[in-house]
């Protein structure tokens, strides 16, 4: 009887929440056969554009429910035109913060297989691969709701970024993506590998502080990443040319498109540093260093701290050497 009167509290409250639980996942994620109508409008309206979608299928995860659409094309609120095409997109739906709101309120957001064109130009960044073909501009109330996001993770990505304003174009695909909320901002976390005017892979962690497409442009970031491979496939500026592959592995600062400040460990294999027709100024078999660059007024500003060259004869190092140099691309 004791045991009985101990448990019986706690084991009615169990059975009252798994009532509204069991009650909200009818309303809010009901018999995918019947509704599918009401799933399209209510996942539209949580995303703030028309979505639709080929097949879908739904399971619990846990006490939220979890809805992954497949073949997903989402259209401009005023045209109707699609504007982005994705592979797979899942919503996993949070049902305490879906009953404060009584929308679909994820818990994670996972977008699978797109491709996405991003531009820079007068220091603005636009994502020019999601607007009509009539060139209504449709993203910004996306990108906002997916910035605004819990968590949300991007994988089998392409990017394709053109900076107008320094002329390169870099193409990053995405394996995986994430970025989670924290107090101070977002965490972004991800392996990407890049091709174009340079070419390589990177691992990342760090943060980032923005909620809509406008603090995006200028917002404050800091990474930890690890750069494998870097090389350049064209003249970097005014025919100076750099060969070899390039590993950094540090931390990196900026705000916007814009590195500010660099600091870390770097290895490059087999560098060449060249300014034709001049006789290279850098050409041997490895470069190591750590190695600290900031932006200056019209530049950059480098300065290494250790250094050791070696071009098959006795390694030379160098301690405390402040390169003042002009900014590279």
């Amino acid at each position: 009887m004791k045991l009985l009167a101990v448990i019986k509290g706690p084991l009615i409250t169990l059975l009252i929440a798994m009532a509204v639980v069991l009650t909200v996942l009818r309303l809010l994620l009901p018999d995918l056969g019947d509704y599918r109508l009401s799933l399209e409008q209510r996942i539209s309206e949580a995303v703030g554009q028309p979505v639709r979608f080929e097949q879908f299928s739904a399971r619990l995860f846990g006490v939220n429910p979890e809805v992954t659409l497949d073949q997903v094309v989402i259209l401009s609120a005023r045209g109707g035109e699609p504007i982005l095409e994705l592979d797979r997109l899942l919503l996993r739906v949070s049902v305490l913060r879906s009953i404060a709101s009584w929308r679909l309120s994820p818990a994670l957001v996972r977008v699978t297989g797109s491709e996405l064109s991003v531009a820079r130009r007068d220091g603005r960044i636009a994502v020019v691969g999601m607007q009509a073909p009539t060139g209504e501009q449709n993203s910004d109330e996306l990108i906002t709701w997916l910035l605004q996001q819990k968590h949300l993770e991007i994988t089998d990505t392409r990017v394709n970024y053109r900076d107008f304003d320094q002329n390169f174009n870099i193409g990053f695909s995405a394996s995986v993506l994430r970025l989670m909320e924290r107090r101070d901002g977002l965490e972004v976390s991800g392996r990407l590998s890049f091709e174009g005017a340079a070419q390589g892979s990177l691992e990342m962690v760090g943060q980032l502080r923005a909620d809509t497409l406008n603090e995006l442009e200028k917002a404050p970031w800091n990474l930890y990443v690890d750069i494998q491979e870097l090389h350049r496939d064209s003249p970097v500026l005014d025919g100076l040319q750099v060969g070899g592959l390039i590993n950094l592995q540090g931390w990196v600062f900026g705000s916007g498109a814009e590195i500010q400040h660099i600091d870390g460990d770097l290895s490059w294999a087999q560098p060449l540093l060249v300014h034709a027709p001049a006789r290279p100024i850098i050409d041997g078999d490895s470069l190591r260093g750590t190695v600290a660059w900031s932006t200056q007024q019209g530049g950059w500003r480098g300065r290494v701290k250790t250094l050791e060259f070696e071009s098959g004869e006795e390694p030379v190092s160098y301690t405390h050497l402040t390169l003042p140099t002009k900014r590279i691309v």
